[in-house]
C-alpha cells in the first residue's frame, strides 16, 4: 500500500528557502525574537485593529452595508438561511445576499449577539451595529496581519525581521483596506481567502514535498474562497496551477498524485459546492453563479424591470470612463467623507510600476525567486480583475483588493529591491518607511475627514 509521507526535516529546498534570523536575547513568539521585534509586532496589530476601529465608530453611510446588516442579524439568531421571502421588499429586494453564501456573515454572528445583549451605543455614528463592526475590525485586521507577514515572511532572502513586520504593516495600513475592515460586508471574508490562496502557493512551492497536510490546507482555502464573493477566484487560480505543478513533480506513483488532488477537490465540494446548488436551485436559470441575477434585481427594484444588457462597445466606454476612480478607489476612498485626490493616483502609479520592476531584478539579492513569482502572478491577477471588470457595471476599487492586498506587499518589497540597487546604502529601508509614512499620513487624513462635525 503506497502511502504519503511528508518531507524529512532535513529535505533539501526545492528552490529557495526564505531566510531565517539569528536567535536574539529576549522573549521569542514565533520567528520574532527580542523586545524591539515583539514591540514592534505588537504595535503593528494595534496600529491595523485600531485604525479600523475608530472608523468603525464613526463613519455612517457604507455600501450596502443595511442589507449586510440584515443578513448578519438573522444568521446570529437562525441557523436556516435567509430566502427570498425575507428579503422580497424594500431595499433588501435590490441588495439580494442570499443568493451568496452565508458563511462569511458568521464571523460577525457573535459580536452582533454582543451587540444585541449590550444595546446601542448612543455617542457611536451608527449605534446599532459599533461593536459588531468594531469585532469585524479585530478578526479580519488581526488575520489579514497575519497571513501578510507569512508572505513577506517567505518572501525573504536577506533583510530583517523588522523589515518584514514593516513591509507587512505598510501593506495593511493601505486606507482602503482599514475602511473595508470598519464596516460590515463580505469584501474582507474575500480578501482574506484570497490572500491565504497565494500564502499557500508560496508554502507550496518552498517545500521539497506535497503531503496531505498541504492538500487538507488547499482544499480548506477552495471552500473558503467559495464561499466568498466572485473576485476572490484568482487568488484560487494561482493556488490551483502551483498546487497542480508540485503533486505532478514532487509526489511519486499515480495512486499518490490522484489522492493528494481527489483530497484537494472533495473538501471545497463538500464544504462549499452545496451553497451554489441552493443558488442553482433558486434561481432555476441554470445558473450557479448570481452576480449577473444579483445586478439585475438590482437594477430592476426602481425601474420594475430588468434592464436590457448593454453593448460590449458600451461597456468598454464605461469602463474606461471609470478607470481613474477605479484606480483611486482601490487606494482610499471613503463614501462620503472622503476620496483620494488625482496627484496621489498618480504617485501610486508610479510607485507600483517601479515597485513591479524591482520584483523583476534578481540582484540584489533580496528577495526568493518563489517569493518574486508570486508577487508578479499577484499582479497579473490584479491586473486581469481589472480587465474583467468590463463585464461588471460597478467599476469599484474594493473588488481588486482580493489579489491587490498580496500584489502591494509585493510591489513595496520591489521598490525597496529596486532603491537598495541605485541606491545602495539603506535603500531597501528608505523605500519601506516612505510606504509606511504614505499610507500613514492618508489613514490620519481620512480619520480626520471622518471625525464628528
Amino acid at each position: 500500500m503506497t502511502t504519503v509521507t511528508e518531507p524529512a526535516e532535513d529535505a533539501p529546498p526545492i528552490v529557495d528557502e526564505p531566510a531565517t534570523e539569528p536567535s536574539a536575547a529576549g522573549p521569542t513568539f514565533g520567528r520574532f525574537t527580542g523586545w524591539r521585534q515583539l514591540l514592534l509586532l505588537v504595535g503593528s496589530f494595534v496600529l491595523v485593529v485600531g485604525i479600523s476601529s475608530v472608523l468603525a465608530w464613526r463613519i455612517s453611510p457604507a455600501p450596502d452595508e443595511d442589507s449586510h446588516k440584515f443578513m448578519i442579524t438573522h444568521q446570529a439568531n437562525n441557523l436556516s438561511p435567509v430566502g427570498w421571502q425575507d428579503m422580497e421588499w424594500g431595499i433588501d429586494r435590490g441588495h439580494s445576499y442570499y443568493l451568496y453564501s452565508s458563511i462569511p456573515y458568521y464571523i460577525y454572528a457573535p459580536f452582533e449577539r454582543l451587540q444585541e445583549a449590550i444595546g446601542p451605543v448612543d455617542s457611536a455614528a451608527r449605534p446599532d451595529r459599533v461593536i459588531t463592526r468594531i469585532g469585524g475590525a479585530l478578526v479580519f485586521g488581526a488575520t489579514q496581519l497575519a497571513l501578510t507577514l507569512l508572505i513577506v515572511r517567505r518572501m525573504r532572502k536577506d533583510f530583517s525581521n523588522e523589515m518584514v513586520i514593516l513591509v507587512a504593516l505598510a501593506a495593511n495600513l493601505l486606507p482602503q483596506l482599514r475602511y473595508q475592515h470598519a464596516y460590515l460586508n463580505t469584501d474582507s471574508f474575500t480578501i482574506l481567502a484570497a490572500t491565504a490562496c497565494f500564502a499557500l502557493a508560496l508554502r507550496l512551492w518552498q517545500r521539497s514535498g506535497v503531503g496531505l497536510v498541504d492538500a487538507l490546507l488547499v482544499g480548506g482555502a477552495f471552500a473558503a474562497v467559495a464561499h466568498g464573493r466572485y473576485n476572490g477566484f484568482a487568488g484560487a487560480a494561482v493556488l490551483a496551477g502551483v498546487f497542480g505543478v508540485c503533486v505532478f513533480r514532487r509526489s511519486e506513483g499515480v495512486r499518490v498524485r490522484l489522492r493528494l488532488i481527489g483530497l484537494a477537490l472533495a473538501i471545497p465540494v463538500l464544504l462549499a459546492a452545496p451553497v451554489h446548488l441552493a443558488i442553482y436551485n433558486e434561481l432555476r436559470n441554470d445558473h450557479v453563479l448570481a452576480s449577473t441575477d444579483h445586478d439585475q434585481m438590482a437594477r430592476s427594484t426602481f425601474s420594475a424591470r430588468i434592464p436590457a444588457t448593454p453593448t460590449l462597445d458600451d461597456q468598454i466606454s464605461a469602463w474606461f470612463d471609470d478607470a481613474g476612480f477605479t484606480w483611486q478607489s482601490t487606494f482610499s476612498s471613503i463614501q462620503g467623507y472622503s476620496e483620494l485626490a488625482e496627484p496621489w493616483i498618480w504617485v501610486f502609479a508610479l510607485l507600483c510600476v517601479a515597485g513591479t520592476a524591482g520584483l523583476v531584478l534578481r540582484r540584489p539579492e533580496l528577495l526568493t525567486g518563489s517569493g518574486r513569482a508570486i508577487g508578479l502572478l499577484a499582479v497579473g491577477c490584479t491586473l486581469g480583475t481589472w480587465l474583467l471588470m468590463v463585464a461588471w457595471p460597478y467599476h469599484l476599487g474594493r473588488f481588486l483588493l482580493p489579489a491587490a492586498a498580496t500584489a502591494l506587499a509585493a510591489i513595496i518589497l520591489g521598490s525597496g529591491v529596486l532603491l537598495q540597487r541605485f541606491v545602495r546604502a539603506r535603500g531597501f529601508v528608505i523605500a519601506v518607511w516612505v510606504w509606511v509614512a504614505l499610507f500613514g499620513l492618508l489613514d490620519v487624513m481620512a480619520i480626520v475627514a471622518t471625525a464628528p462635525a
